[in-house]
């Protein structure tokens, strides 16, 4: 696969010449200053790279800020993703589902990292209320990040929680969506001690009521409470919330056969789903990250995480069988549960040899995930038509299991290590590094017994020049390798330009 990276013109806010390494080898604090207009950020999170300023960055990242999230009235991920043109949704926009084609490949919000860890997002749908920066990498990033939970190759969305700022913020927001979908949402924050050390900051949103679609109404809710701690070498995050989906009548993806002939798209006010039908979930999570400066130039980290989530559907998929809008829907009832837990430590450092100036980090990652579904078919097939919706009377899920029983088990584990060396006061900086990754998956029958267990691992090297000719110019060449659950490599070559 190859890549390109799109020339980006954009000028700070008053803010001074960025040095190649940020003052403090560590990742928490305020978000870097964003650029002219407050849009997109100066820095993004590169992976265990840490915070990096995109013109010394050999990647294509896009921070994505508050500021933008607001001034665009965003509600999901999606929203905040349709800024950029290499990221197209591929899940309907009022299907509960954040998921999108980066590159071409697919990228669901499952394998979302939530401040650099996978496995806390939720699954489907995580809340934007939450969030300080939606920071996109387009392109592989197994050195980066690690394999994902279930292995998109496409490029890693990681998700900045909102931090309590210097200023006190108290925020009370209502909105209004098509024919009556309401919603409130409320944002604080406050810092205290001496030298404001202690930061809190709550989030808190509920919006409820009929969506543009017919019979159709979206139901949810999310609370968040983010806790940090900045001292003088001692920096600590506390992050915790949940959310609840509730969506009545949701559009889901319409499948189709190799080759088979697209028909024509019907108005996207029409509901091909049955009144009935219905998606719940409840997600919670916690995140730890603290760092502690060993001395001014070498930092350890550690961050864990825990997430749980449920999630019931009550429906069918739409399975097309003709060129004139006919299809297929066998309603079912899915019950799927994930408990997840997830894992870093590290060293970040710089030192010096003669002329050459060496940025290097260490970590380990580590995810453990269960997941349990079940599915019971409801009834017969349903067959309808994409322009004349045919509804059927009510089918019901009382007296069936809502219970889900193991079905997989995945442990990821990686070791990497990594240098970016500079030279010629930071005008050309070479990353190389490389990443073991080690996969371990069972695959459970409804009865408990393993059905299979593919065990593999690999090891993904990096390399990646940035030259910078002149100032606020910068080249760049990248190898990176990404992962997916079965372990084949994915290869390839990114470069940038013309950045001014």
């Amino acid at each position: 696969m190859r890549s390109t990276a799109v020339s980006r013109v954009a000028t700070p806010v008053r803010a001074p010449a960025v040095p190649y390494l940020t003052p403090s080898t560590g990742t928490i604090g305020q978000p870097p200053a964003p650029y002219a207009g407050g849009q997109v950020g100066t820095t993004t999170r590169v992976g265990m790279l840490g915070n990096r300023n995109v013109f010394d960055t050999p990647f294509n990242t896009t921070g994505y800020t508050s500021k933008l999230i607001r001034d665009q009235q965003a509600n999901t991920i999606s929203d905040v993703a349709d800024n950029d043109p290499s990221v197209r949704t591929n899940s309907p926009r009022y299907s509960g589902i954040d998921g999108f084609l980066i590159r071409g490949f697919p990228v669901f919000a499952s394998d979302f990292a939530f401040d650099g860890l996978f496995g806390i997002t939720d699954t489907r749908r995580p809340a934007l209320e939450p969030i300080e920066r939606v920071e996109i990498l387009k392109g592989a990033s197994a050195l980066l990040y690690g394999i994902s939970p279930f292995g998109n190759v496409g490029g890693t969305v990681n998700l900045i929680p909102k931090r309590a700022t210097d200023d006190p913020i108290t925020r009370l927001t209502t909105g209004f969506v098509s024919n009556g979908n309401v919603g409130t949402a409320v944002d604080f924050g406050r810092r205290f001690g001496e030298n404001k050390e202690w930061g809190v900051r709550l989030n808190g949103a509920y919006r409820d009521g009929q969506t543009p679609i017919a019979f159709q109404t979206d139901g949810f809710g999310v609370g968040a409470a983010a806790l940090d701690y900045r001292g003088e070498r001692f920096r600590a995050t506390v992050d915790v919330g949940f959310q609840k989906q509730n969506l009545k009548a949701p559009t889901r993806v319409r499948q189709v056969n190799p080759g088979f002939p697209i028909p024509d798209s019907p108005s996207l006010s029409i509901n091909q789903q049955q009144p009935w039908e219905y998606y719940q979930s409840n997600h919670q999570y916690a995140a730890l990250r603290a760092e502690y400066d060993l001395n001014d130039f070498w930092t350890l980290y550690g961050a864990y995480g825990h997430s749980k989530s449920d999630e019931t559907f009550f429906g069918g998929t739409l399975r097309l069988t003709n060129a004139l809008g006919r299809f297929t829907s066998q309603p079912a009832l899915t019950v799927q549960d994930a408990d997840r837990e997830t894992g870093e430590v590290g060293l970040r450092g710089r030192f010096a040899t003669g002329a050459v100036k060496h940025s290097t980090v260490i970590s380990a990652t580590g995810l453990w995930q269960d997941n349990g579904t079940a599915t019971t078919n409801v009834g017969p097939l349903i067959t309808s038509n994409l322009y004349n919706p045919v509804y059927v009377a009510p089918r019901s899920a009382t007296g069936l299991s809502h219970d889900a029983p193991l079905s997989s088990r995945r442990i990821n584990q990686s070791v990497a290590i990594a240098d970016t060396m500079s030279v010629l006061d930071d005008r050309v900086l070479l990353t190389v590094g490389g990443r073991w990754q080690g996969i371990d998956v069972a695959n459970f029958n409804r009865t408990g017994a393993v059905t299979s267990r593919p065990q593999n691992e690999a090891i993904t090297p990096a390399v990646a020049l940035v030259v910078k000719p002149i100032n606020n110019l910068s080249l760049y060449g990248n190898y990176i390798e990404g992962l997916t659950s079965g372990v084949s490599v994915i290869k390839t070559f990114g470069a940038k330009s013309g950045e001014i």
